[in-house]
């Protein structure tokens, strides 16, 4: 078989996996390993097996299909696909005790493996607790990486988790210099594009409002039109707005609610209520508030702040029945929020 025809074949096989012909799709993929077992097309073929599987909803078998990404193509750039693949089963099926076990057996199974394989597993452990939000839990698994590994050159890929769960801990300084090394080497234009957001989110975070604005800008210059366009745009409305520049900031704020969709939007409004918060505009920012807590309920992060300040708004206003019903809808839709504490004795004064 060519490579021009076997190149057709993998093509064949991604667009049954497009049309949701999962059966074609694998038995397609399949010619590929048979063919071209040392290839990196091979290691892309065995990677898209698991993922066509864990599309048609057959996880047992995807996670078997992943794990062979790890066995038979260890070095190759997929590994840590194939992990996110597999923690990702885990996830949807809310298995995280059972997760968690698998990575640690995982790192005993390939003990004596390369320690770039190792290092690659102890990435997807670290990105499977990320996404449950055990950020604590992640910077462990980095720690121990660090202790058992002491002299390996990191893929791209962990050291952007490296940075991402520095940040989430609260570690901005540490964050921004693990993002910068990143672009001191040669990386995968899609890492650099995150780098960028990254960076720009670091020093926002640290309020250097200057170098935020310049990172977001050249993510928007370098990378136009993609997924973090939004964030960028958004990065640098609060940039506007630490500069003392609001009138820039809420025009930037309006451009990202009326372009974008999702939490950006979220975001903007509810920083949008805060700026007329502080200017005792208190009707213009519940209407703010009010969209956030109303439309975009399923952002928590932004949905029971908006709902707090909505009821500091409507006390403001003399509106106490309005402000205890809002503070009793924040209790029933957030009942773990950071403000449950002062908004049940915010209900109990106004009893």
């Amino acid at each position: 078989m060519s490579f021009q025809i076997l190149g057709g074949v993998h093509q064949l096989g991604v667009h049954y996996v497009s049309t949701g012909d999962y059966d074609e799709a694998i038995k397609e993929l399949k010619k590929i390993i048979e063919k071209f077992k040392e290839t990196p097309l091979a290691a892309d073929a065995q990677f898209l097996i698991g993922d066509t599987l864990a599309k048609a909803g057959r996880n047992e078998e995807a996670e078997a299909e992943y794990e062979k990404v790890l066995e038979f193509y260890g070095g190759s750039l997929f590994v840590m696909d194939a992990l996110e693949g597999i923690g990702n089963i885990y996830l949807k099926e809310s298995k995280f005790k059972e997760g968690n076990d698998y990575y640690t057996k995982l790192i005993k199974r390939f003990e004596t493996g390369s320690t770039a394989l190792k290092s690659k597993i102890y990435g997807g452990w670290a990105e499977f607790l990320s996404k449950q939000g055990d950020y604590n839990g992640a910077k462990k698994v980095f720690d121990e990486m660090g202790e058992t590994l002491t002299s390996v050159e990191l893929p791209d890929k962990v050291y952007l988790l490296i940075g991402d769960t520095l940040y989430h801990a609260g570690e901005y300084k540490k964050s921004l210099d693990t993002y910068r090394k990143l672009l001191t080497r040669e990386t995968d234009p899609r890492i650099k594009e995150s780098v960028y957001a990254s960076i720009g989110k670091c020093e926002l975070a640290l309020k250097d409002w200057k170098e935020a604005k310049t990172y977001f800008e050249k993510l928007l210059l370098e990378y136009p039109g993609t997924d973090s366009e939004g964030e960028a745009k958004l990065g640098i409305a609060r940039s506007l707005e630490g500069e003392g520049n609001v009138k820039g900031a809420e025009e930037a704020y309006q451009k990202v609610i009326s372009s974008f969709k999702g939490e950006v939007v979220a975001e903007a409004l509810f920083r949008l209520g805060e700026l007329c918060f502080v200017r005792n505009e208190y009707e213009k920012a519940n209407a703010f508030f009010m969209r956030v807590g109303l439309l975009y309920s399923y952002y928590d992060k932004w949905a029971a702040p908006a709902l707090f300040k909505s009821g500091q708004v409507q006390e403001k206003l003399g509106n106490k029945i309005e402000a205890k019903k809002i503070y009793q809808d924040l209790v029933n839709q957030f009942p773990k929020s950071e403000y449950m504490e002062e908004v049940k004795k915010k209900l109990e004064e106004l009893k």
